[in-house]
């Protein structure tokens, strides 16, 4: 038997011994596993309850109303068969892979290129401009361009005015 020490308390747990000694580690830690319990419940609930109900239900000819028989993988058959499941499978393919390639590898090329920059001002402005927008609600970035392109008093028809060119918008 293999012995492992916890650095935490110094106990011993020696691996392969029987059901006794897990019993005693749930008595001993039974607090702690009772606060999971909520925990467990909600996943239990609402991922585990639904993903088994919604795999029972696609073995069935379900109907909203009256008797749901069942058909076993027929449905799933049907779909294979079918060329539109198909087109619609390469196309979300073909968009998740773009959202990956741009929403993963695109970032991480821009922060190895700025881990580059030696000129640190630079840097953090940079960093700065690129971050800045996950800090402003959509709500607020809204009414900033409301405010910028207005037609009566926004700031860049004011600025043609300055400028002496007519309203952008009329």
């Amino acid at each position: 038997m293999q012995v492992i020490r916890k650095a935490v308390n110094n106990t011993t747990v020696r691996q392969g011994h029987s059901s006794v000694s897990i019993l005693r580690v749930i008595r001993k830690h039974f607090t702690l596993y009772l606060m999971m319990l909520p925990i467990l419940l909600y996943f239990a609930i609402f991922t585990f309850y639904p993903l088994i109900r919604g795999f029972m239900i696609s073995l069935q000819d379900y109907r909203l109303i009256g008797n749901r028989p069942f058909v076993g993988l027929d449905n799933y058959m049907t779909v294979l068969k079918d060329p539109l499941f198909w087109q619609a499978l390469k196309n979300t393919l073909i968009i998740g892979g773009g959202i990956l390639a741009i929403g993963f590898i695109a970032p991480l090329i821009v922060a190895i290129a700025l881990n580059e920059v030696l000129h640190a001002t630079f840097k953090k402005l940079t960093q700065t401009i690129i971050y800045l927008p996950h800090l402003f609600s959509w709500v607020v970035v809204g009414g900033i361009w409301i405010f910028m392109l207005s037609p009566d008093g926004g700031l860049v028809n004011e600025l043609l005015k300055l400028v002496a060119i007519n309203k952008l918008l009329s």
